[in-house]
């Protein structure tokens, strides 16, 4: 089960009023939240969040988080966001902009994978633009590491970068079931970063409620390098599969999917 929150030119994103809710800046900039067996990954971990960057969303990271009051000051809202469905599979797409950042993206959703198609992603200043594609608690589990040349490492606690290289055997990878794709020739380098660690906060950095916190989290991002820039990029999430068989889907989906991909600045499509 999934949960996408997206913004538009018709709603608020995102409630912080009260004193509540003050660095959701980017909940509306498409999180994408998924469930499996357990609902605890997202309990009792907000005060814990790197809050540029959260499940699913596309934004600049290190720059001044704005506090949210009734809603973030400078939040842009577009107008074309929404989806489709045929009550089996589902598409959805949403056209995103902050700061000096902006992005159309779509999520694909089928029986065992979610695509995510990402175009025209452009930075118009020095800064870093991240993608992330995990933010949430694990307590017990450990992160698997699967490359190309059939190569498995477990990582302990620890920060993480893995860095794109086209002339490497380990130039592609899937941690924790991801993968990115290399096909797009506008994809030049990215890093994939992971910070797995225990953390501690307290509820009164977000809100009125003074309780302290500890869990181990984990975030897993795409660095695309610092701006200005413009490029496009996609990822295949496989929730519920094994690490053995990882390997095999991918490339069922790079031959099957990704070759069949088109995207561009108007135009999102995979068969």
């Amino acid at each position: 089960m999934c949960s996408l929150d997206k913004s538009t030119i018709r709603m608020m994103p995102v409630e912080c009023f009260n004193g509540q809710n003050l660095k959701d800046e980017h909940g509306g900039q498409g999180v994408l939240n998924y469930y499996t067996s357990n609902t605890s990954d997202y309990s009792f971990i907000f005060p814990l969040l790197d809050w540029q960057a959260i499940n699913g969303i596309t934004v600049e990271h290190g720059i001044a988080l704005e506090r949210c009051s009734n809603e973030p000051s400078s939040l842009i809202r577009l107008s074309f966001v929404g989806g489709v469905s045929d009550g089996e599979y589902e598409m959805t797409m949403m056209d995103t902009a902050t700061h000096s950042l902006t992005t159309q993206r779509s999520w694909h959703f089928y029986d065992d994978a979610i695509v995510v198609l990402a175009t025209n992603l452009i930075v118009k200043t020095i800064n870093f633009a991240w993608t992330t594609l995990s933010s949430r608690r694990l307590s017990h589990s450990q992160i698997t590491i699967g490359f190309f040349n059939s190569t498995i490492i477990t990582l302990p606690n620890g920060f993480y970068s893995l860095s794109y290289n086209s002339g490497s055997p380990l130039n592609t990878c899937w941690p924790n079931k991801y993968w990115l794709s290399s096909s797009n020739a506008r994809i030049v380098f990215v890093t994939i970063g992971i910070d797995l660690r225990n953390k501690t906060g307290n509820y009164i950095d977000i809100g009125t409620s003074n309780y302290t916190i500890s869990t181990r989290t984990l975030t897993i991002w795409l660095d695309h390098g610092i701006g200005p820039y413009t490029l496009d990029y996609n990822y295949l999430i496989l929730p519920n599969t094994s690490v053995q068989s990882t390997a095999t889907i991918i490339k069922q989906y790079e031959e099957d999917v990704f070759s069949c991909v088109s995207t561009n600045g108007n135009f999102h499509e995979i068969m």
